[in-house]
């Protein structure tokens, strides 16, 4: 049940980014198919593609990081809209940061607790209490850490695209439009990879509710011979 509730709770979490990333697809799509209309164009030469070439392993990187930059900020949001103590945090969303999934996990487990305590125990029980605290304190420090893991993704970034702008300024023979159709792409294949790659992780979620089952059964089942 509480593989269950987490793997739930992950499902909603997931949902949710992926209805928004669709949207955002939808529109640099839209703003794709708009640009080769106005451009009369099938598909766009690559003239300088061995410049290019040079551009893959940068912008695979941007796509990496911008990657973690979102769900850090889609999870920071989601803290900063839950206010209770008993509500679990989606969990196994891939941060590259091993301490954020590992607080993650600690959070969900003192949620848990403190949930179980309170089926046949009162709010004002002393180790609720101290549940409720450390819950807090854990959401303190985990959006300390995604704050960090944002400021550190976003300077990682603008080192990238500095280098990037470099290897631009090489492709300055270029006609204008086919630069203004690689942004478009660039933009098109982060919001695409981010896409699948939530799309990835809500099938792992659900493959993982339907594998959850107990890990203990019974061998020899209790017997008596009617005497106390």
């Amino acid at each position: 049940n509480d593989q269950n509730e987490l793997a739930e709770n992950t499902r909603e979490f997931i949902a949710e980014r992926m209805e928004y990333i669709s949207k955002e697809l939808s529109e640099v799509d839209n703003a794709n198919l708009q640009f080769k209309k106005e451009n009369g164009l099938i598909d766009v030469s690559t003239d300088a593609q061995l410049l290019l070439n040079k551009e893959n392993l940068i912008d695979q990187k941007i796509i990496e990081t911008n990657i973690q930059l979102g769900l850090a900020k889609y999870m920071a949001e989601h803290l900063l809209n839950q206010n209770d103590v008993e509500s679990l945090l989606p969990s196994n969303l891939g941060f590259e940061d091993q301490s954020i999934a590992k607080m993650i996990d600690a959070y969900n487990t003192f949620v848990l607790d403190r949930n179980k305590l309170l089926v046949a125990s009162s709010e004002k029980n002393p180790s609720v209490l101290k549940l409720e605290n450390q819950i807090k304190s854990l959401k303190t420090s985990l959006n300390s850490s995604l704050q960090n893991i944002v400021s550190a993704s976003t300077m990682e970034l603008e080192s990238l695209k500095a280098k990037s702008n470099l290897y631009n300024s090489e492709l300055a023979s270029m006609p204008e439009f086919e630069k203004e159709y690689r942004d478009i792409q660039r933009q098109q294949q982060i919001k695409e990879t981010l896409y699948l790659y939530l799309l990835e992780k809500r099938e792992e979620n659900e493959i993982a509710v339907a594998a959850s089952v107990g890990t203990s059964k019974v061998i020899d089942y209790a017997y008596s011979d009617g005497e106390p």
